[in-house]
């Protein structure tokens, strides 16, 4: 009898366990995207798509964390015909991935079996609620990508509307697209209309172009913006401004022989600059005077703004490792030994000055050997640079450690 009654809970047991496992997602067995596509079809359901790749942290994330809610679960395996491919190693995977443009891992598709065709695109790695309004938007055909962007093809530019679609082409990942569909909505729109509260989120979030039509009305009207009913409004305007006034410089600063490409543009911007306020135009200033010391290959001036910059703290601590990192690194091109000595004399020092056994001295030690590696070569020290490198991925080893300790 004890026998039998151990046998009983052992089932019991081992039935409660093969639950467990699937109150998730439950992904088909098959790789065969034929049989996929017939399979929903029969059920007249959208296929979910999960593209993901063994080396991909996120997507062992949210095949650990998130497809294995039992409220994901439920949704997902009543509304749809779930799918996983690896698209490395699953030939249907692969082709699938190439034909809807997959670049970024992971990348969750919706899928019509009728034109095996995506209605809805999501990338990258979110909680089980970020999934869920996903799959949901999709349960009423207007609102997924597809329908949204013919909406919007069609002429539809409701600014509520022009929100929606701007957060789902987001979620998909497609920056070229909200960078059009908002130029081309905003410049359409008069002050009136600009200086309110739906469409100063788009402007906040997706202009940056100080030359632009609507940052150009945003600094002659000025005072029109900051009344905008918002928390820290002024400031949140004047970051806006600054911002744009940044990313154009550093874009003129960085890219080899920009400025000669678009004189005109370039010239404008400057004429912007002079005429602009804040701490934008100072930041902006100097990217554009440390890069003209740079191409002009006088690293003695170049080395000593960017310690006056370190000095007296002018950029915020991303901005500084940006700027810092991209200059140092441009004395490898000056062909000049007692530039290249100077830049690793500097980088040693930081090195140095990093002593400590965490996570932001393993990543200023980890940077400054790499560009040690990189200044070294140019001088033709290979030896040197090798122990640079193996310097670098010691660090790198040991933030890998550390945050795989964390996670644990």
């Amino acid at each position: 009898m004890k026998r039998i009654l151990f046998i009983i809970t052992l089932l019991v047991a081992l039935g409660a366990h093969a639950f467990s496992q699937n109150t998730g997602i439950v992904f088909e067995e098959t790789k065969s995207w034929k049989k996929i596509v017939k399979k929903a079809k029969e059920e007249k359901k959208l296929i979910f798509v999960d593209c993901y790749a063994d080396w991909c942290g996120p997507c062992k994330k949210l095949a650990k964390e998130v497809f294995t809610q039992e409220k994901v679960g439920t949704l997902f395996n009543e509304k749809f015909v779930n799918v996983s491919f690896n698209v490395d190693k699953d030939e249907d995977g692969k082709a699938l991935a190439q034909s809807w443009k997959v670049t970024v891992l992971p990348t969750l598709f919706f899928i019509d079996p009728e034109t095996e065709q995506p209605v809805h695109k999501m990338v990258g790695s979110g909680d089980g609620e970020w999934l869920i309004n996903g799959a949901n938007l999709v349960a009423d055909p207007k609102n997924g990508l597809q329908a949204m962007l013919n909406r919007y093809n069609k002429g539809d530019r409701e600014p509520v509307f022009m929100l929606q679609l701007v957060k789902l082409l987001k979620d998909a990942d497609m920056k070229n697209e909200i960078e059009k569909v908002t130029k081309d909505f905003l410049n359409t729109l008069t002050l009136e209309q600009l200086a309110t509260p739906t469409v100063w989120s788009l402007i906040m979030q997706w202009e940056n172009d100080p030359l632009s039509k609507t940052l150009l009305t945003v600094r002659d009207h000025i005072e029109k913006f900051y009344a905008i009913p918002g928390e820290n409004q002024k400031m949140v305007v004047d970051i806006t401004l600054a911002n744009a006034m940044l990313s154009r410089a550093i874009e003129y600063a960085t890219t080899p022989n920009l400025a000669a490409i678009d004189p005109t543009g370039y010239n404008d911007f400057v004429d912007y600059l002079e005429k602009a306020e804040g701490p934008g135009k100072d930041m902006a200033a100097i990217w554009l005077n440390t890069s003209m010391l740079s191409r002009k290959g006088d690293w003695n001036k170049m080395l000593d703004v960017m310690h006056v910059v370190k000095d007296e703290q002018l950029f915020p601590p991303q901005v500084y490792g940006q700027y810092f990192m991209f200059f140092i690194k441009s004395l490898a091109e000056m062909d000049d030994k007692e530039a290249l000595e100077a830049g690793v004399n500097w980088l040693d020092e930081l090195i140095t000055n990093a002593s400590g056994d965490d996570l932001t001295s393993y990543s200023v030690r980890a940077t400054m050997n790499g560009a040690k590696a990189g200044l070294y070569e140019a001088s033709k020290k290979y030896g040197p640079a090798q122990k640079a490198k193996k310097e670098m991925e010691k660090y790198v080893k040991l933030i890998q450690d550390e945050q795989a300790a964390v996670q644990q």
